[in-house]
């Protein structure tokens, strides 16, 4: 399953410097643009299928209760046909879908508001939406992260811990917690977990064991589906802006290098299908909102290119059909709706 998701100490923080601070990105030809919805209320949560061909959102109706709504899962073929609504979810406040790697399961994690609290739940059930059964329940957010062990468990975080249950509920296991714990990745051959804790990143293997610091004050975000490469970000000062956010890549012992240097907020989102460029959300605001572009960056740092060119907010979810075509959202038409760029 594939989400966008989301990202190290430099090998030589010189050499990091040297080659990001003055340059300028060409603009990637793009051959075509096509708008896949059309949702006045705009789009929420984006996820798209292991194979690239579907894409899953949801919709947040009008509130059924004072901080709650009805909210429905969508699916759509990636060229646009096939749209329909899966199912409706009532008098809940936020809903984060998964779907596992074969494509025949999905998962969710839902909260409410009610007198007595934050309720959460995770509901397992059949693509189509049916079949639903909710195997957990607690007074918390429980976002799941994505199936593992062949489908058969979900990874999901909770009150700063990492947890492994099984989708039949036969067995719940907590595999981190040290401070701020959250489960951010898992490698496609679904071995590694990235974890991000209060002050470091590191992975771990599905069983909680062999953890790799990969870096103190770091945030994780990807897991290269190629080799145990990993994506991650730092909060670090660049020119007049104390506080942008800049993307590392770092290989299985946590040895980093630096790929951005702007006065932006730059958020890692995907490799491209063939692993030879990275996919990025560039913001020129701090707090990761507004203005926003599309970016691709070569992994040793080189040949930035910037694919969108506008005033509006843009953010890629991934790739589709494992070609160079990507899903992205904007809200040039007033409200959030997903779009396609075919690069050349």
């Amino acid at each position: 399953m594939k989400k966008i998701f989301y990202f190290i100490l430099l090998l030589a923080i010189s050499s990091c410097k040297d080659d990001k601070e003055n340059v300028e990105p060409t603009t990637e030809p793009v051959s075509d643009l096509q708008k896949l919805t059309n949702h006045p209320e705009g789009v929420g949560t984006v996820v798209i299928s292991e194979d690239g061909n579907t894409i899953y959102y949801t919709l947040q109706n009008p509130q059924a209760a004072p901080g709650n709504y009805n909210i429905d899962l969508y699916s759509i073929e990636s060229d646009g046909t096939n749209q329909k609504k899966i199912l409706t979810y009532p008098n809940v406040s936020a809903l984060l879908p998964v779907i596992s790697k074969n494509n025949k399961q999905l998962a969710f994690s839902v909260y409410r508001n009610s007198s007595t609290g934050m309720q959460g739940e995770i509901v397992v059930g059949n693509i189509d939406g049916t079949g639903l059964r909710i195997i957990q329940t607690d007074n918390t957010w429980m976002p799941v992260m994505a199936f593992v062990e062949n489908d058969n468990s979900l990874l999901y975080s909770k009150q700063s811990t990492v947890w492994k249950v099984k989708t039949d509920n036969s067995s719940n296991k907590m595999i981190a917690g040290d401070g701020g714990t959250s489960a951010k990745a898992v490698s496609a051959d679904q071995n590694l977990v990235l974890i991000e804790n209060s002050s470091e990143a590191y992975s771990i293997d599905l069983d909680g064991q062999n953890k790799v610091n990969l870096g103190n004050n770091f945030r994780p975000w990807i897991i290269s589906s190629f080799n145990p490469t990993f994506l991650l970000t730092k909060i670090m000062p660049v020119g007049s802006m104390q506080a942008t956010v800049q993307i590392f890549i770092s290989d299985a012992t946590g040895t980093k290098k630096q790929l951005t240097n702007s006065e932006a907020t730059n958020l890692p989102i995907s490799f491209f299908p063939d692993g030879q460029e990275i996919l990025f959300t560039s913001y020129k605001s701090a707090s990761a909102q507004g203005d926003a572009e599309l970016y691709s960056i070569k992994p040793d740092g080189s040949n930035l290119k910037r694919l969108t060119n506008n005033n509006y907010d843009e953010w890629a979810v991934g790739f589709l059909e494992q070609k160079r075509k990507v899903l992205f959202g904007s809200s040039k038409d007033g409200a959030n709706n997903l779009y396609v760029l075919n690069l050349k």
